[in-house]
């Protein structure tokens, strides 16, 4: 992620949730620490742009903190609340809004092996032995 969060971006567009999505027309931007990528939404499709100009949401944060939205581990509000992400164009009620139109890959409330998986990440190496 930290060597190319562009490329996790342009692969988030094939989470669209296309009845979610539905007839919503517009473009979220992501500015990472040295590159940018758009995601156009037409049609219950998403589409990857190299720009964000016309972006409706552009959200800013550094490359790693992609991974939590990636990964589904926190949201959108969630890591603007903590300084992790930054809506420099548009609201976060609507950058919200436009996440929840991609679908949830990993489960982590609500899979038994994720949370296992989560609880070995969480303890000090010499608890996991």
């Amino acid at each position: 992620m930290a060597v190319k969060a562009a490329d996790f971006a342009d692969n988030f567009r094939i989470r669209l949730n296309h009845k979610r999505a539905g007839d919503t027309r517009t473009k979220i931007g992501f500015k990472f620490d040295k590159e940018i990528v758009g995601i156009e939404i037409r049609n219950g499709v998403a589409y990857s742009r190299d720009t964000i100009d016309d972006a409706e949401v552009v959200i800013k944060m550094h490359d790693v903190a992609f991974a939590k939205l990636y990964n589904n581990t926190d949201t959108i509000d969630q890591m603007v609340q903590a300084g992790e992400a930054t809506i420099t164009v548009g609201k976060l009620s609507r950058a919200s809004e436009l996440l929840s139109m991609f679908d949830i890959a990993y489960d982590w409330q609500n899979d038994e092996g994720l949370q296992f998986l989560m609880n070995m990440m969480s303890k000090a190496p010499e608890d996991a032995q």
